[in-house]
């Protein structure tokens, strides 16, 4: 880790499958702390770039440097060991496992050293840190229920638990309000809220409320192309955007 360097630094980040072109030459600096969102239409790269930015996909051009360290040929479990932290659109849980299986799991799963299985049933700082998380995503009471018996915006409050389990340093939240209702999406936004300060984050979006409510800063994605970044307020007023993307959304 470089001392002074930014969180996360995208630098020139293409991708192409074939002949299309889903990324080219995006770069991003997004400082320790930030809270970022990413916009845009879709089709706009906005996944490409996360799968890119989380080692699932390997860049056709560019970098990306992870506090300070190339991590651009580093696996996810990598980049995860670096502190890089993801949900997904689609939640990836075991029907069966209970929450707090789930979030002992997602702890373990980061510590440098492991033992064997057998022996990590038993292991009581990823049972305490699983017991920790549940209790700040707010899930406390539901610690014992297996995943498919809790409703839509529970599982994405234990997706989210997922990803803080691990102690990560920089947290990528791929569309987390998809599919909630208007009470779970204020949940969420309390939850989002509430993160740790030092945890950088950088958040994909559809509900414009939450995104723009949420980030400090926004960048919007057209084409696979970055073309503007700016403060929510900057992004609202911008006819460019507006032409792109939220006069599209809004009508």
């Amino acid at each position: 880790m470089r001392e002074g360097a930014p969180a996360l630094e995208v630098a020139g980040l293409g991708r192409r499958f074939g002949g299309f072109h889903a990324l080219r030459g995006v770069s991003l600096r997004v400082e320790r702390g930030e809270r970022r969102a990413i916009l845009g239409p879709n089709g706009a790269g906005k996944t490409t770039l996360f799968n890119l930015l989380s080692g699932e996909l390997p860049p056709t051009e560019g970098a990306v440097f992870l506090f300070g360290e190339d991590v651009t040929r580093l696996s996810p479990h990598q980049r995860a060991r670096r502190g890089l932290g993801r949900t997904y659109q689609t939640a990836h849980l075991f029907a069966e496992l209970s929450v707090r299986e789930h979030l002992f799991l997602a702890a373990r799963g980061s510590r440098q050293r492991r033992t064997s299985l057998f022996s990590a049933l038993t292991e009581r700082p990823s049972w305490q840190r699983a017991d920790e998380v549940a209790e700040r995503v707010g899930l406390a009471a539901e610690r014992g229920a297996p995943a498919a018996a809790l409703s839509h915006g529970q599982q994405r409050q234990l997706e989210i638990g997922m990803a803080l389990a691990g102690g990560p340093r920089q947290l990528l939240l791929d569309e987390p309000a998809a599919g909630l209702s208007q009470g779970e999406r204020s949940t969420l936004l309390g939850l989002l809220s509430g993160l740790d300060p030092d945890i950088t984050v950088l958040l994909i979006e559809h509900d414009m409320d939450i995104a723009l409510e949420f980030a400090s800063v926004v960048t919007i994605l057209h084409e696979g192309q970055a073309v503007m970044t700016g403060s929510p307020e900057e992004v609202q007023s911008s006819e460019e955007v507006h032409a792109l993307y939220l006069g599209a959304v809004r009508g």
